[in-house]
């Protein structure tokens, strides 16, 4: 679930920007490692290659594996998961296609659903000479994408593209997302994102080194997340 830019969209907040410029980051040599620099305390949902979900908080995070308490409308109490890194599908933290936060698999088809994300955000093309291409998307196809840089149009030959980056903002923890849904502005925890200056990760799409997986992506079963 992300902060809705309209419960943002503040006026006069008097805030010192330069306070806050830490949202820099670059990708990691292994996405999986944001996985845990994620918030602990809020829900996530979690789809493995079967296509089968669990909602639920991460525990802890290991090289080869991730470890959650999840929910399950049956039982009173959560219960404790663990997913091997090989089975993770995907890591989401809402409904829209963008809202992803890992990707176990190299997808060019997936990037369709970054035709809208949200302002602030953006799409890396690496091409094979090393070279960053970074903006939104305009356009996507089997064999090309258009990619609007400011007020100008690249367009990329996918045969050229060595990896493809979704930075996007780091979610926001469960105190952050209850404050906007209160309106307390006064939260400084909600600054950054009022300002467009949330940390970001970086979110691996596409990597051509790998097997291309273009198959949907839907739950079997419908999680239950509190």
């Amino acid at each position: 679930m992300r902060i809705s830019s309209s419960i943002l969209n503040c006026v006069g907040c008097g805030i010192i920007a330069s306070q806050l410029l830490s949202a820099a980051q670059s990708p990691k040599d292994d996405p999986w490692q944001n996985l845990e620099h994620l918030a602990h305390n809020r829900a996530y949902t979690f789809i493995d290659r079967q296509r089968n979900c669990v909602a639920g908080q991460i525990v802890a995070v290991t090289e080869l594996a991730i470890t959650l308490k999840g929910w399950d409308p049956s039982r009173k109490h959560p219960n404790t998961i663990t997913r091997d890194r090989r089975k993770v599908l995907r890591v989401i933290d809402g409904g829209k296609p963008y809202d992803l936060l890992y990707s176990g698999r190299s997808s060019w088809s997936d990037l369709s659903g970054f035709l809208g994300i949200p302002g602030g955000e953006a799409v890396v093309f690496v091409t094979n000479d090393g070279r960053r291409h970074r903006g939104r998307l305009a356009e996507l196809s089997e064999n090309c994408v258009k990619l609007k840089q400011g007020g100008t149009t690249t367009v990329i030959g996918k045969d050229h593209v060595s990896r493809v980056w979704y930075v996007r903002y780091k979610p926001p923890s469960a105190g952050t997302l209850y404050a906007a849904q209160e309106m307390v502005f006064l939260d400084p925890r909600l600054w950054p994102y009022m300002l467009h200056i949330a940390p970001k990760i970086w979110v691996l799409v596409y990597d051509s080194s790998e097997t291309e997986e273009n198959g949907p992506v839907a739950c079997r079963n419908n999680p239950w997340i509190p």
